[in-house]
């Protein structure tokens, strides 16, 4: 079946409309990448907050929750960092509504977010229990390797 161009043309608009209508152009929206804020990559590598401020291995799930949070309008996308394009993901996000007001007056800047995810990823449930979990199961990995020793 081939398709006459002057009807493909004709039905271009109409699909643009439609995709408009359903969901935001979000092509002209912020960007952060996980990188930007996580404390094991150098200024080099792409971290953008300080040292301090800055969350270890932070995902993109976790910095979505923040923007929930925090009120931001976000989108995620399956993306990858192009200095390091093993880390998948990154987040779109509008700090102002149409009429230009601040979504949330604590965050006025993309550099304002990224402190403030910093901020808030560590007290995530998902980080508080995660990181106890990890640490028992740490534990007890090392004391089974201590008795297999002494079994020998």
């Amino acid at each position: 079946m081939r398709l006459d161009p002057a009807v493909v043309a004709g039905m271009m608009p109409a699909m643009m409309a439609q995709m408009s209508a359903d969901e935001p152009d979000v092509s002209r929206w912020n960007i952060i990448y996980p990188n930007y804020i996580d404390k094991k990559k150098t200024l080099p590598e792409g971290r953008r907050i300080p040292l301090a401020n800055a969350v270890e291995t932070p995902k993109l799930q976790e910095m979505v929750e923040i923007c929930k949070h925090l009120g931001v309008e976000h989108k995620p996308e399956l993306k990858q960092y192009p200095r390091d394009w093993m880390v998948v993901g990154r987040i779109r996000f509008r700090l102002t509504k149409p009429d230009n007001t601040l979504w949330n007056p604590e965050v006025p800047t993309k550099k304002a977010l990224m402190l403030k995810m910093g901020e808030l990823i560590p007290k995530l449930k998902s980080r508080v229990h995660g990181d106890a979990a990890a640490a028992a199961a740490a534990s007890s990995s090392t004391a089974s390797k201590k008795q297999k020793k002494k079994k020998k």
